[in-house]
């Protein structure tokens, strides 16, 4: 789902404050799920999070602009371009994060 919507992970979506949220379609979910045939599918946040509106995910998450689901998480840029990961109340465990497309993201805001 996310490499439909960003290929590249390069895209970045407006938010409130002047802070942007990087276009990642499962992290704020990240903890949640549902199935299809038996089979355990991520779920994933609509475009319609993206445009800081009031969101229902296919796993059942209601969300408002910008919320974050427990364990769920969203990279955030600064308007100083910093970027830094913003967590629900609860944190996803460490092995959920750092992969490939969070890593090449991070890497290059130039972040650590």
């Amino acid at each position: 789902i996310e490499m439909l919507c960003d290929p590249d992970a390069a895209t970045w979506i407006d938010g409130p404050g002047g802070v942007q949220y990087a276009l990642e379609a499962c992290d704020p979910v990240e903890a949640s799920g549902y199935q299809i045939n038996g089979v355990d599918v991520s779920d994933f946040v609509p475009a319609t999070w993206f445009g800081l509106a009031p969101t229902l995910t296919l796993a059942g998450n209601v969300l408002g602009p910008a919320e974050l689901a427990p364990g769920g998480y969203a990279i955030a840029r600064a308007p100083d371009g910093s970027t830094t990961d913003v967590f629900g109340s609860r944190r996803p465990p460490d092995w959920r994060l750092g992969g490939h497309r969070h890593a090449r993201r991070h890497a290059r805001q130039g972040a650590k």
